[in-house]
């Protein structure tokens, strides 16, 4: 026969998916939305300047977290891309992690006067020290100079922490 003490100690003792007692761990977290560049004006890569950084509550290009449970990132960003000209265009995006690129690169052809979303994923194992604030970038290249504009709605970034598989 079990007894429901001993149920309520396993309940509070050992990890869940919840965490350690129904409580979730303190994954870090962030995000961006609505780039602002606009027209791309040049064919060298161009950091993506966000309108809205969850945290700190402003704009810019880096957008900070600071793993505090496995250093293990997942880094999804979505860029929207319009096209004015009359051919296709490429559009390049990557990654960077304190100014260097590190996820292989996501290529777009945009249609000729038409848009395009461009969605990147991967996953970061901070080689820094839980606690120790990295700064995510997003980086496109443009084929052609004037061509590409960056649309605000559909651009956004999502860096989170993430648990890594025990057994």
């Amino acid at each position: 026969m079990r007894s429901s003490l001993s149920r309520q100690f396993a309940a509070e003792t050992y990890p869940t998916r919840g965490g350690v007692g129904g409580q979730g761990l303190p994954y870090a977290r962030n995000s961006a939305q609505q780039a602002t560049n606009g027209l791309l004006t040049t064919t060298a890569a161009t950091p993506v300047h966000w309108v809205q950084l969850e945290i700190p509550n402003a704009g810019g290009t880096n957008v900070p977290i600071t793993p505090r449970v496995t250093g293990v990132l997942l880094v999804i960003a979505t860029i929207g891309v319009s096209n004015a000209d009359t051919v296709p265009h490429n559009l390049t995006v990557t990654v960077a992690v304190g100014g260097g690129g590190i996820s292989p690169a996501a290529v777009a052809t945009v249609p000729a006067g038409g848009s395009a979303s461009v969605p990147v994923q991967c996953m970061l194992f901070s080689e820094s020290e839980i606690g120790t604030t990295l700064e995510v970038s997003v980086v496109v290249t443009a084929s052609a100079a004037n061509e590409l504009t960056l649309i605000a709605a559909q651009s956004l970034l999502t860096v989170q922490e993430i648990s890594l598989p025990t057994g």
